[in-house]
This record gives structure tokens, sequence and C-alpha cells, in this order.
């Protein structure tokens, strides 16, 4: 029996999308459970520690569904204080980007069977710039939902956006290229469908914000 511990943790983040990312993450890891796999997730902010830490000496695979301060701590305190040297599987999302920055304290109790997963391929490669040694996956991000096909009917030929309004995403420059297209009449779609809200967030990581964005 392959016993595997999932530990999540009470989602703070100001993504809108992470705040759905995880808990189909959770989903997903709940449904590969069966035959001779166990598989149990456990938010630690609200079980307590005495009753997650024995399955966690006994997993054969710990799983970190969102690396945040708190979740990272409990990968050191299982690696570092408890000696616990079954692989981890950590779930990351765009930490590659900022350089590894969050692992600094755990990255001498690393070892090669830890698993890095990441939703694009660019985020791994930035990873792998930090821990060139890392086993690393790409998996794209789960509905989380059963998508239940319908018959098909003839539809207007729609593009669609689903996300964020975000200055990130660059949505300014994917309209102004659709105008261009539309202009040339090389536009292949009848219509743009564009889903989400706005976060007025900008960029973060430089401290700049974009007030009223979708407006623009």
């Amino acid at each position: 029996m392959t016993n595997v511990l999932v530990l999540t943790t009470t989602l703070k983040s100001e993504w809108q999308s992470i705040r759905s990312v995880v808990p189909a993450l959770e989903k997903c890891w709940r449904q590969a459970a069966g035959g001779r796999v166990r598989v149990r997730v456990v938010n630690p902010d609200i079980v307590p520690r005495y009753e997650w830490l024995p399955w966690a000496l006994n997993a054969d695979r710990l799983v970190f569904a969102f690396p945040n301060s708190a979740s990272l701590s409990w990968a050191r305190l299982l690696r570092a204080d408890l000696g616990v040297s079954a692989p981890m599987i950590f779930h990351l999302y765009g930490q590659g980007m900022k350089g590894a920055l969050s692992f600094q304290a755990l990255s001498t109790l690393l070892s090669t069977r830890d698993m890095f997963v990441f939703a694009s391929q660019a985020d791994s490669c930035a990873w792998k710039l930090c821990f060139p040694n890392a086993q690393t996956r790409v998996v794209p991000f789960s509905l989380g939902n059963e998508c239940k096909p319908r018959p098909y009917q003839a539809q207007p030929r729609t593009l669609v956006y689903a996300g964020r309004i975000s200055e990130q995403k660059n949505l300014h420059a994917f309209l102004a290229a659709l105008a261009i297209l539309k202009k040339k009449g090389t536009f292949a779609f009848d219509r743009v469908e564009i889903y989400g809200s706005s976060d007025e967030l900008g960029c973060p990581q430089t401290g700049s914000r974009t007030p009223r964005y979708e407006q623009r």
C-alpha cells in the first residue's frame, strides 16, 4: 500500500485563480486514490498537529498543495527535525520566476527524489536555473470539474478569454492585436468574449498597480 499525504492550507492568496486551482488540485489527488494507493488530504491550519504528524511519519509521498510560509515550515519540520525521508512533491505557482526565494531555507534539505510540479514549461525552466538537478514535471491546471459532452451544434466562431482582467495578462496587447487583424481582414472569428473580474493588481512584483484597468 502506498500512502500519500497531501498537506493543503487555508488560502489567503490575493490571486483569484489560485483560490480555484488549489481546491481542484486537492480533488485530483483524492481521485487518485484506489487500489493500492491511499490518499489523505489534510489542512494543518485546522487539523491538530498530533493528528496529522503520525500520518506524515508513515507516508510514502508527501504532497504540498500550496507553498506558503506555513507549509514550507512543515516541510522543514518533517525533513530536518523529524528525519522524514519520504519524497516530497511541491505544486508551485510562479516560484521559478521569483528565483526560488521562498525555498532558500529548504535548499540544503532537498534531494533529487523530491519533485516540483509546474503549470508551464517556462516556470519549470526558470526553476532549473536555481536547482539544476531538480526533478520537475509540467502539469496544466485542472478544471476540477468533469466536462460533459454536448451534442454538436453549429455556433459562431468565438474566441474566448477566461481569467483575470489584469495588466499581467497583457489583455491590452491582445485586444490591440485583434484590432490589427480585423483591420487587415484576417481575423478568423465572428466575435470575442471575455470573462473575468478586474483585480487592479497591476504588477505586484514591481509595486505598481493599475486602477480601472478594465476601462482602458
